[in-house]
């Protein structure tokens, strides 16, 4: 028999197989998909002036529509107190309606 498929004799040498199988698994993975990541890497960095430009529209488009909000709710205080109502009796009649005898 190999060193390699022989039980370990002793702790430390299981410790050392360990380490060894995980040293290999750990290059072969870098080998397989280390091309890999500098091509995502670098795609990423293409796109990095793209994502911040959509981030910051993104951005501005939330804001927009969170003072469109407040506005509403300025304008007409009422309609949406019942519109919460609602939503809160809507919830309530799902949640409870399992407790009925």
């Amino acid at each position: 028999m190999s060193k390699s498929t022989k039980n370990p004799d002793s702790l430390s040498e299981a410790i050392e197989k360990l380490e060894s199988i995980g040293q290999s698994a750990t290059q072969d993975i870098k080998e397989r998909f280390g091309s890999d990541y500098d091509k995502v890497k670098d795609v990423l960095t293409l796109l990095a002036p793209y994502l911040d430009e959509i981030k910051d529209s993104a951005g501005h488009k939330a804001t927009e529509a969170k003072n469109k909000v407040e506005d509403q709710i300025r304008d007409n205080p009422w309609v949406i107190i019942g519109v919460a109502g609602l939503v809160g009796v809507l919830v309530g009649w799902f949640l409870g309606g399992g407790r009925k005898k």
